[in-house]
């Protein structure tokens, strides 16, 4: 079974210096600061601002004659260029374990619990090609103790990702990415050493939210999907991919490993998963696997449980105290 992203160190629970976003907000702003390196903050781990692109309403990512491209979606006309795509490069994924790193962990005895970690896949079937994938979740509680957003970013997201890991895609969830001390979401993709995302829009906590991405068309080595939030059509965007996504995430990722400046909720419940294979009918099962890298203190000792693994009704909860 494949696992690019946690082998590489997309763990649940990372912490490196990070910057705000350049991301461009729903109101129309655009939210530039970032690092005095030169590095932004992404659900990828801390990248080159240079690498990440904002994919604006009515354009799309492609590779178009071997080269990564935003083209116009109705027009077709190449709207940039971000060089050639390299079909033996994964998708550069920076993100750190905690293990090395400050890490702002309250003092621990060895009596103290530790969880299992903020990460669970799936791989489906060989053979089958995934419609699409859904996930429901509602926002959760602001944190009651505000450390400075280049301690405090954190992301809660369901994902895909190819088997050859040049494929990766996820509607997320942030905190104090951009301007700080606030919920956003956006849709993030990455094709090589690329990061793309559309519009970021405001939420607020007790927001219900069903991240999707969904195969809309596909031929050999062309598969298009669209990576939306339901409800929030100014923030969903369109990327063309050479493999079809295989492998389901769910995340709970933070650069701060102190619960006490994560969520003040106990836990968020990612339920309502609904996987749709092509050419299937019907909601399949998902048989989650818990990835048990970056486990995490927690008062309660937990961090990820799944419930109703391998049937429809399967959730998983990430707990934050």
């Amino acid at each position: 079974m494949k696992k690019t992203l946690s082998y590489i160190s997309i763990v649940a629970i990372i912490l490196a210096g990070c910057s705000k976003s350049s991301l461009q907000k729903g109101t129309s702003t655009t939210a530039t600061t970032q690092s005095q390196s030169g590095m932004v903050m992404t659900p990828f781990g801390q990248v080159p601002a240079s690498q990440v692109h904002l994919v604006e309403p009515g354009t799309e990512i492609t590779v178009l004659n071997g080269r990564i491209t935003k083209i116009n979606s109705q027009s077709k006309a190449v709207v940039a260029d971000y060089g050639a795509f390299d079909p033996n490069m994964k998708a550069q994924l920076h993100a750190r374990p905690i293990q090395g790193l400050k890490t702002n962990q309250p003092n621990l005895t060895p009596s103290e619990p530790v969880g299992n970690g903020y990460l669970t896949y799936y791989t489906i079937p060989s053979g089958t090609t995934v419609s699409s994938f859904s996930t429901t979740w509602t926002v959760p509680n602001n944190p009651t103790n505000v450390d400075t957003p280049s301690y405090q970013t954190y992301f809660i997201w369901n994902g895909m990702e190819s088997g050859d890991g040049n494929t990766f895609m996820q509607p997320v969830l942030e905190w104090g990415n951009i301007n700080g001390a606030r919920y956003d979401i956006a849709n993030w993709g990455a094709l090589n050493n690329n990061y793309f995302h559309g519009t970021a829009i405001d939420v607020n906590p007790g927001t219900t939210l069903t991240g999707v991405m969904t195969l809309t068309k596909s031929k050999t080595n062309s598969y298009t999907y669209s990576i939306a939030f339901t409800g929030y059509p100014s923030a969903t965007y369109t990327e063309t991919y050479k493999e079809p996504a295989n492998t389901l995430y769910e995340c709970f990722e933070t650069y701060n490993s102190n619960y006490i400046y994560w969520p003040n909720s106990n836990d968020v419940t990612m339920g309502t998963n609904v996987l749709i294979l092509k050419g299937q009918s019907g909601n399949q099962a998902i048989d989650w696997t818990i990835d048990s890298d970056g486990a995490a203190y927690t008062p309660s000792g937990l961090n990820t449980l799944v419930f109703d693994n391998n049937t429809t009704s399967n959730y998983v909860n990430f707990y934050f105290q």
